[in-house]
Parts: structure tokens; C-alpha cells; sequence
């Protein structure tokens, strides 16, 4: 059975916040309350992995209530649930790094689509991945080999060198590696996807950052070359 996942749910509407327990899994332990100024109080002594908060609320408003946890937890795991649909306050809430809004009336089919989503990144963030020292140290190895022979290619095709670096080895959730690709990749870029199978089965993506590619006629790489190898599957046998 997974393990238990801390839910708040707040919302002055007893509806709502059924309608929210619904579509939580059965292993979600939830707490609820009416009461924005209760909603502070109860996360600062909980610190639940995820809550679902309403906007215009008793006591103090949703949107200070989020502005007053991240003083004492900068990345909380909030979602939006609110009648206030306006565009300057969904774009406020998603600068304050909410991770969805739904809006009222709540529709269950898109509501539950949107939760789990979140849901899926919020277990991903509580429950990490893990490699052994083992793993990572044959992983490097292995990329190590696979970037030299690679460089190799590369350079004889520009008639330069490659600079290589030590791999950085680690693991993500699929649903992570989008916004790490997009901090990583700047400019234009050449990718190469490749399926792989054996001691190690999965997917290989290479992806090329050029900043700078000049001359029509040839491919010349200049200042600013960097090379980043992601790598995704299974990991057997190490």
C-alpha cells in the first residue's frame, strides 16, 4: 500500500471540500477547515505534503494565507481551487508557484485529471528516486565511454576538439525533466533519441546546445559549446 500522503483542504464551501476528498486516493489522510486564519495554523503545525486552497475565505483570504506560508516554507505544494477566475489573480498565484488552479463550479472529470497530475509530481517530490554508490559509479562509467566516443565522432566532423566534462549522474520523475530541459537548453539545439536494450534498457537522448553556429558552408562550433547527455530506463545487473 503507498504510503499515507498529508492533504489540507480549505474552503469555507462544505461542498467543495467534499467534492475534493472525492477525488482524493483512499490513502490520502485529510484535514479540513472553513477558516483562512485556521488554514495558516494547521499547515504551520502539519506542513501537509499538499493543499487545496480556496481564495475567499473567513478570517484571511487564500491568497494571504499562501503569501504568509511561504515566509516559513518557500515551496509549498498548493492548489487553487476558487470562483475567482480572473487573469491578473491566476497569473499572481502562478508566480507564487502554485502548481494548478481549478475553477468553480468544479468539474469533476477535468478537476480530477488536473489533481492527479499534481499528484503524481507531489508523491514523485516526497518519495525520491535513489541510486546506490555502486549504480552511480557504474553509470558515470558508462556515460564517461559513451561521451568519448561520441566527442570522438564529433571532433573528427569539425576537425576541433571536444571539451568533456565529469558526468553529473542522478535520477528524476519522467514528469521532471521537462522543466530541467528547459533551464538547461538555451539556444539552438541538435538532438539524437535512440532505444537501447541489454544491462541497461530504456531510452538515450543526447541533445547539443550550439549558440553559436556560423557558416553556412560547414559546421563550425565556436565559444559557448555545451554538451549535455540525459539518459532514461532501467538500471539492471550493476
Amino acid at each position: 500500500m503507498p504510503q499515507t500522503i498529508n492533504a489540507l483542504v480549505v474552503d469555507d464551501s462544505t461542498l467543495s471540500r467534499l467534492l475534493i476528498k472525492i477525488l482524493l486516493p483512499a490513502y490520502y489522510h485529510i484535514v479540513e477547515t472553513p477558516n483562512g486564519k485556521e488554514a495558516l495554523a494547521l499547515y504551520r503545525e502539519s506542513r501537509p505534503d499538499i493543499m487545496f486552497l480556496d481564495l475567499m475565505l473567513p478570517g484571511m483570504n487564500g491568497e494571504d494565507v499562501l503569501a504568509s506560508i511561504r515566509k516559513f516554507d518557500p515551496n509549498p505544494n498548493v492548489i487553487v481551487v476558487s470562483s475567482n477566475i480572473q487573469r491578473p489573480v491566476k497569473e499572481r498565484l502562478a508566480k507564487m508557484g502554485t502548481l494548478a488552479f481549478i475553477e468553480k463550479p468544479v468539474n469533476q472529470p477535468e478537476a480530477a485529471l488536473a489533481i492527479q497530475k499534481v499528484l503524481e509530481l507531489v508523491e514523485a517530490r516526497q518519495h525520491p528516486l535513489s541510486m546506490s554508490a555502486t549504480q552511480q559509479e557504474t553509470l558515470a562509467e558508462v556515460l564517461n565511454i559513451g561521451m568519448g566516443r561520441a566527442a570522438k565522432m564529433l571532433s573528427e566532423l569539425i576537425n576541433d576538439e571536444i571539451e568533456l566534462q565529469i558526468p553529473e549522474v542522478g535520477l528524476f520523475p519522467v514528469k521532471e525533466i521537462k522543466d530541467k530541459l528547459e533551464n538547461l537548453l538555451i539556444g539552438p539545439i541538435t538532438s539524437i533519441h535512440q532505444v537501447f536494450s541489454g544491462p541497461f534498457s530504456g531510452d538515450g537522448l543526447m541533445i547539443v546546445c550550439l549558440q553559436k553556429v556560423l557558416d553556412k558552408s560547414g559546421i563550425k562550433i565556436r565559444e559557448g559549446f555545451r554538451f549535455q547527455i540525459f539518459l532514461s530506463g532501467r538500471l539492471r545487473n550493476l
